[in-house]
């Protein structure tokens, strides 16, 4: 560990239906990606399919946080959902940058985008589901 732990805060205030915020405090590293995956789970449990991740205070993330991000956004693909990362520090921005991860994972500014891109795509998942229960697409 590189000297601050993890604290995952649940935002039930900006949280609504299959949309869960979860604010990020401290370090992502090989001995806190476990917390960050449990955290997830559960809302993933409560029937949250999109999770924000707002990561202004997240001051450090290794190799082994980088993977629990990108195992996370699995876990909430397995769902029908996905993952947003908001306001990354610039280090954080840099390396999903040099690894091409910010190709993989949604990274937006403000939660409030993050929350507005989840509802568009959860509507246009929803009628993709709709269609392929018709036999269209």
């Amino acid at each position: 560990m590189h000297g601050t732990e993890l604290t995952v805060l649940a935002d039930d205030s900006m949280s609504t239906g299959s949309v869960g915020l979860l604010r990020l405090f401290g370090e992502l590293d090989q001995d806190s990606g476990a917390q960050l995956f449990t955290e997830v789970g559960a809302q993933a449990e409560a029937g949250r399919r999109w999770v924000v991740l707002e990561c202004s205070q997240l001051v450090f993330c290794d190799s082994s946080g980088l993977n629990c991000l990108l195992r996370v956004r699995q876990l909430l693909d397995r769902q029908g959902g996905g993952l947003f990362l908001v306001r990354p520090q610039k280090s954080l921005a840099l390396v999903l940058s040099i690894t091409g991860i910010d190709q993989v994972l949604s990274v937006t500014g403000t939660v409030e985008e993050a929350l507005q891109s989840t509802r568009e795509e959860a509507r246009s998942t929803d009628r993709s589901a709709r269609l392929r229960d018709h036999g269209i697409g």
